[in-house]
């Protein structure tokens, strides 16, 4: 990556790490995820086949980092493991409920990415407006990045929505998502379009774990690839 790509990744980064800095007397909390995937589907293009998905997320306030991590079961495909860091600014104006999120997150594939000569590791920066209700109780989220190394942008919105009964412990959730992928140098990548949609049933195993059963379903434009891609997941969360 060239010196004045990171650069610019570090300046956009700067807001958010003062704002993590600044946060005063945080409460922290952890959260652990252990998913097992069928496939690994990124953007609308399949990238792996059945994959294990840990994640470990820190949050302090508004303020959170991650680190998650997908390990193919099969031999021949590649590990990626990603770090993140972000911060929620209430966005008020909008509506009652919806927090402007700024982060940035980094790439990096210890076998090599998949497209020839970007090395192992990437950088991106995100933008996203959050949270809120619309019309029927939906929650829509809409969100931007930018990733220096690939020379990609990416438009992604969604609605999502739960029916909770705590008198058994679930909640049945549904999200539907649509988004545009595209890319300044031609050698990179080309433009597409994708979509999905999924539905999962959490449900409380202890006062802090979850057991989570979801199906996704996933599809895209771009030429030679597979579409109309469905995934099956199951994995348990534990908070502390």
């Amino acid at each position: 990556m060239k010196k004045s790509a990171l650069s610019a990744f570090l300046v956009l980064l700067a807001p958010i790490v003062g704002s993590v800095s600044a946060a005063a007397a945080p409460e922290l909390s952890v959260k652990l995820d252990l998913p097992y995937t069928s496939r690994y589907v990124y953007r609308g293009v399949q990238l792996a086949k059945d994959s294990i998905q840990p994640s470990l997320d820190l949050s302090a306030n508004d303020s959170y980092l991650g680190a998650w991590f997908n390990s193919p079961i099969a031999a021949g495909q590649k590990n990626e493991f990603n770090v993140y860091l972000g911060h929620d600014y209430a966005a008020e104006v909008l509506g009652a409920g919806v927090k402007l999120d700024l982060g940035a997150r980094i790439y990096h594939f210890p076998q090599g990415f998949y497209t020839a000569g970007l090395g192992n590791t990437s950088y991106e920066v995100y933008a996203g407006l959050k949270g809120g209700v619309i019309a029927q109780g939906l929650t829509p989220a809409l969100y931007s990045y930018y990733d220096f190394t690939r020379k990609s942008y990416n438009f992604i919105g969604s609605l999502s929505a739960a029916l909770p009964a705590e008198k058994f412990g679930f909640a049945l959730r549904f999200d539907v998502h649509a988004g545009y992928a595209g890319f300044t140098r031609a050698a990179v990548g080309t433009d597409y379009a994708y979509w999905g949609a999924g539905v999962s049933l959490p449900y409380r195993i202890a006062s802090n774990a979850t057991f989570t059963l979801g199906a996704q379903y996933d599809s895209s434009n771009l030429k030679g690839t597979k579409h109309n891609l469905t995934t099956f997941m199951a994995g348990v969360t534990v908070g502390f």
